[in-house]
């Protein structure tokens, strides 16, 4: 009997002894910049979202004012490939006749620049960037991440005298 009431009147001691303790929680980050990264769009030209019959505005008067379009912006047609992955606007099910053209390039702005552009019966189906990050890098990051998360949580300890 002595031991269970030793507990109980230890056990109020220990959680107020822990209560002095700071728990600080913080997250730290570290950025990559990838010296070689690759930007992708892909885009689609088709009167599908337009009430215009296809004899009004086809799908080569569509093509003509969509190389205009890139010619204003300073972006060369043979840049961008017709139906890549080796299959084309039939795979989306629309009902009018189109296509679908991928874009590729290493600079930021030219991507920024090539989504901006406007025509008719253009779509912007889906951009994205590709690079990578070797083992050493992941390691590095790490490291970097770690270094500002601690940072902070001394900042903040300091800030509470602990």
């Amino acid at each position: 009997m002595k031991k269970i009431s030793l507990l109980f009147i230890l056990l109020p001691m220990l959680v107020m002894s822990r209560q002095n303790k700071a728990i600080i929680k913080v997250s730290g980050h570290a950025v990559h910049i990838d010296p070689t990264p690759s930007f992708n769009a892909i885009v689609s030209l088709s009167g599908s979202y337009s009430n215009f019959p296809s004899e009004v505005v086809g799908l080569e008067e569509m093509k003509i004012r969509y190389r205009e379009a890139l010619k204003k912006a300073g972006i060369s047609w043979d840049t961008l490939k017709e139906s890549p992955n080796d299959f084309g606007y039939e795979t989306l099910g629309y009902e009018k006749e189109g296509t679908i053209y991928e874009y590729r390039t290493t600079s930021v702005l030219e991507m920024k620049k090539f989504l901006t552009i406007k025509t008719f019966g253009l779509q912007h189906l889906r951009s994205f960037a590709r690079f990578a990050i070797d083992a050493h890098e992941v390691k590095r990051l790490n490291e970097l991440a770690l270094a500002n998360a601690k940072d902070k949580a001394v900042a903040i300890a300091a800030a509470m005298d602990k």
